[in-house]
């Protein structure tokens, strides 16, 4: 489904000069129906050669230690970025996933965006928070991202 949103946010994005030669894509993933629209808007866009990164953001409570170990959450990151993969795969797009833990989501995409030197970096929103007002992450994220930052309604 396109959206007028949808359509402007794409000629507003071609219009934009690339920072960078290769294209990154970033899409911050949690399997939500905002999530998936995100993931389908970044895989239109992308050129062949843009890298589309799915990225799940893995809160731990602040009373445990972020570790790079395995997590006790580590098969549901992994259904939902197979998820991610097999969306991709009906937008006939290969796309890289991630998963990232975390214990405050705004700053860890911010920082993942930064380290990545992604271009993009495309979430979804509902159509509501677009009318009203944002939820403190999506505001967090638009602010201080060091990219473009694409919302798609869902």
């Amino acid at each position: 489904m396109r959206t007028r949103l949808a359509a402007r946010v794409k000629r507003i994005f071609e219009k934009a000069p690339p920072r960078l030669r290769s294209a990154s894509y970033l899409v911050y993933y949690d399997g939500g129906l905002d999530s998936v629209a995100a993931l389908r808007q970044a895989c239109e866009m992308a050129s062949p050669e843009t890298r589309v990164v799915a990225v799940f953001l893995e809160v731990v409570p602040y009373v445990q230690e972020i570790s790079g170990d395995a997590s006790t959450h580590a098969m549901r990151a992994q259904a939902i970025l197979a998820a991610a993969l097999a969306n991709a795969r009906l937008y006939h797009r290969k796309i890289e996933t991630l998963s990232v833990p975390c214990h405050v989501q705004g700053p860890a995409l911010v920082n993942l965006a930064q380290q990545r030197g992604s271009t993009a970096l495309f979430m979804g929103v509902s159509q509501s928070a677009l009318e009203n007002h944002l939820n403190p992450f999506a505001e967090y994220v638009l602010a201080l991202a060091p990219c473009q930052v694409v919302l798609v309604e869902a």
